[in-house]
């Protein structure tokens, strides 16, 4: 019998804490991964791609599980996107998150008269589920 797949969602405050930030963690790592082009990739063999260096931020790099996703809404336009998220930590200590790889949603941009798409925003469990599609 499968385990049950669930997401949790992290509380973050202090200086890390982004208003319009939801933060996922998934109970079973991520391995497939839609990119901005619309390819799933597997996150194992992208790795080297994926990852991104910190260093003026980080004492060490924490191991990444691909386990955490960021749905972020944008400040000016209607636009929400997913992203899977980079574990951090800082010279404090603190764990942190940071986006590394869009996933899903419209990327609607802001232009001169048009503030984005806001029939194309989803609640966040769309977004979620359409995670757990890709990685059956």
């Amino acid at each position: 019998m499968d385990k049950k797949i669930t997401w949790d969602k992290i509380e973050i405050k202090g200086k890390y804490a982004y208003s319009n930030w939801r933060i996922y963690k998934r109970s079973v790592p991520i391995k497939n991964w839609k990119n901005i082009s619309g390819k799933i990739v597997d996150l194992k063999n992208d790795y080297e791609n994926f990852h991104r260096k910190y260093k003026e931020y980080l004492v060490e790099q924490q191991e990444q599980n691909f386990d955490t996703v960021i749905v972020s809404d944008a400040n000016d336009h209607f636009e929400r996107l997913c992203f899977l998220a980079d574990t951090l930590k800082d010279k404090d200590g603190n764990i942190f998150y940071n986006i590394a790889y869009q996933s899903i949603g419209k990327n609607t941009g802001m232009y001169y008269s048009f503030a984005g798409d806001e029939k194309a925003i989803k609640e966040d469990k769309v977004y979620l589920r359409f995670i757990d599609f890709i990685n059956r």
